[in-house]
């Protein structure tokens, strides 16, 4: 028996003794010449039938190549969540985006521009107005900018076609955020106190005190939040004027 006990311990250390050390090598992609870019889709009238009850997600192509996995999803689906995508940069980058209409049909272009990212730069692309003049509004970030204790920052995009120009209406707070602010157009940040609790905002007319849409935000001190405007003045159905919002930026600047 102790034979047999010893040769087994003999085996065993001749087996996990000839056992091969495994490497793995990681490979990362090269961002040194990437831009960083963030999708908004708000084309309302994107439509796969004239009755359809929901606006039609997109896909992204940037010369050519497709930017996002799952389809963008209209309002507050942002492209991609929290974070920016690394793109391709350049002087005049084509953007093609086209309309997802089922996985087994064919996409349809609703709109191709050529667009200016500069290396390391942030961007936010807004695509707005109505097929066939499908548009895109760009605007370079800066995120930078520290809140003061127990604030947050807002700012009041208009990507609302067919509008004049939009207030945004600080509901909680009794306070005018923003005013006639024209369409295709992004207000600057400004500070806010966090308060307790959600607070709620009204987008309105200019001059005028009743809201067409409300939106609630659950602010954290110190991030930003981007408030929109979308659908179409005058609009019903799908196309009734609608808000949506999303965290432009999660962490604050170390």
């Amino acid at each position: 028996m102790k034979i047999k006990f010893l040769i087994a311990i003999c085996i065993s250390f001749a087996f996990f003794g000839c056992k091969k050390e495994v490497k793995t090598t990681y490979t990362f992609d090269d961002t040194s010449d990437k831009a960083y870019l963030k999708v908004i889709h708000v084309v309302s009238n994107a439509l796969v039938t004239p009755t359809s009850a929901a606006i039609a997600p997109v896909n992204v192509y940037l010369d050519g190549e497709k930017i996002n996995g799952t389809p963008v999803t209209a309002g507050s689906g942002v492209y991609p969540g929290l974070e920016f995508a690394a793109v391709k940069s350049g002087a005049a980058v084509s953007m093609n985006v086209k309309m997802f209409t089922g996985a087994t049909t064919p996409e349809v272009d609703i709109l191709t521009k050529s667009i200016s990212l500069e290396k390391g730069g942030l961007y936010s692309a807004f695509l707005t107005d109505t097929i066939p003049t499908a548009d895109v509004l760009l605007v370079k970030e800066d995120l930078s900018a520290v809140a003061d204790s127990g604030k947050y920052f807002i700012r009041f995009v208009n990507l609302t076609p067919l509008s004049a120009g939009y207030d945004l209406y600080a509901t909680t707070d009794l306070a005018m955020a923003f005013t006639n602010v024209p369409y295709k157009t992004a207000s600057p940040f400004i500070q806010l106190p966090v308060g307790s609790g959600a607070r709620s905002f009204g987008i309105r007319r200019t001059g005028v005190a009743t809201n067409l849409a409300t939106a609630s935000v659950t602010p954290v001190a110190g991030r930003m939040y981007t408030i929109i405007s979308y659908g179409i003045d005058g609009g019903t159905g799908v196309r009734v004027v609608k808000p949506a919002f999303y965290t432009t930026r999660f962490q604050t600047p170390l």
